[in-house]
């Protein structure tokens, strides 16, 4: 391939000495998937000064391979790199790789941002959503090839082109399911002891717990605990302190209340639990969501309970990796926690299916297979 590939993050990335969320983690599993197939691939993260998740200082991240550039010097950055390839996350970081001669930009639909500010609680001002989706559009209009977060999405990012005067019937785009690591137990044994339920996350105005939560802390007992893992994330202003969630008299007892911590220590976490619980009411967002928690719980060993409807569930359900509910069916979902404390042979059973789901198709050598064919379709347009 003649042109090198860069990833550009919107947010911290692993190995900040920092916790991370999901734009960090897609940005990171898309290099570390590029370089399995020997593309030759750089992670770039912007660092600045102000409120932002790049406080300076901070630690560069320990990975090689990986550059860290102020948002003020990126487009010098890419325009002494150019020719080049660069994927953006979304349409965050476009006005920055905008205009630059040799540039090909490669738009990643990630996450359904306007949805986003649309399905919060509160709903974004009418300002705040116009102003994104000015800049997505804009953003969609300059890009030469898309990838999608999900096959989900595809007929989302379909309209989008649209509105951006782009025909989607000649565009580039291709599939590029989450990639994160894959860190499974070799073996799942339970060693006795209560059944040790997770919920994780960090709390968003758009995703917040509904009230299957009493329904779960109404089966704790000596027999289930349950964690909790809700911090605020630093983007969600007004989202309250974190871990909203944590229950008072009578559950607290069974409840253990955890603090956010660095991805290898919360995959850690994860494994250390027999299912993680990731439910949320449903709305046009939830829809088109690759929930990332969800993925990240695959992907360290754990079976989820999760909706039926987002991006995930056609693959937990063709793995049979979790119990696929709707929320509100509280008769279920006390069925499944049933199952979940009396049937360890089911539970060990999903939980083979997790892994065998995770290696599949979220390992970044597996998620990154489409995105290597696009981008050799693209190197073989440039002129030489």
């Amino acid at each position: 391939m003649s042109n090198h590939v860069y990833v550009l993050a919107n947010d911290v990335v692993p190995g900040s000495s920092m916790p991370v969320a999901a734009p960090g983690l897609r940005a990171a599993g898309l290099a570390t998937g590029l370089k399995a197939h020997g593309i030759a691939a750089t992670l770039v993260t912007p660092v600045g000064r102000g409120p932002t998740p790049w406080q300076s200082p901070i630690p560069a991240p320990s990975q090689p391979g990986t550059a860290v550039v102020r948002p003020v010097d990126m487009a010098d950055f890419f325009a002494a790199r150019a020719p080049a390839t660069v994927i953006i996350t979304n349409s965050n970081q476009y006005e920055r790789v905008a205009g630059i001669d040799g540039l090909t930009i490669v738009f990643d639909m990630f996450a359904p941002k306007v949805l986003e500010l649309e399905c919060a609680r509160p709903p974004a001002s009418a300002e705040a959503i116009a102003k994104l989706r000015q800049r997505k559009a804009t953003a969609l209009a300059g890009s030469d090839a898309y990838i999608v977060n999900g096959a989900k999405k595809v007929p989302y990012l379909h309209d989008w082109l649209a509105k951006a005067g782009v025909d989607p019937a000649a565009s580039l785009i291709v599939t590029v399911n989450m990639a994160v690591p894959v860190r499974h137990p070799e073996t799942w044994v339970r060693t006795g002891g209560a059944v040790r339920l997770l919920v994780a996350g960090y709390q968003q105005p758009w995703s917040a717990p509904g009230e299957w939560l009493e329904t779960v802390y109404s089966r704790l007992s000596a027999d289930m605990r349950l964690s909790i893992l809700r911090p605020r994330h630093w983007g969600s202003r007004g989202a309250g302190p974190g871990n909203e969630s944590a229950p008072g008299a009578p559950y607290a007892r069974w409840v253990d209340v955890l603090g956010a911590s660095l991805f290898d220590d919360f995959a850690a976490t994860i494994a250390a639990h027999d299912v993680v619980v990731d439910l949320f009411d449903d709305t046009a967002e939830r829809r088109l969501a690759m929930v990332t928690r969800t993925v990240v719980a695959l992907a360290s060993g754990a079976p989820v309970i999760h909706p039926p409807w987002t991006e995930v569930s056609p693959l937990i359900e063709s793995y049979d990796a979790g119990w696929l509910i709707e929320p509100a069916d509280t008769a279920t979902l006390k069925a499944v926690l049933h199952e979940i404390a009396t049937a360890p042979d089911v539970v060990a059973a999903k939980t083979a299916n997790a892994k065998r789901l995770a290696e599949a198709t979220f390992a970044p050598a597996a998620a990154a297979e489409p995105l290597v064919e696009l981008l050799t379709t693209l190197d073989e347009r440039t002129p030489s």
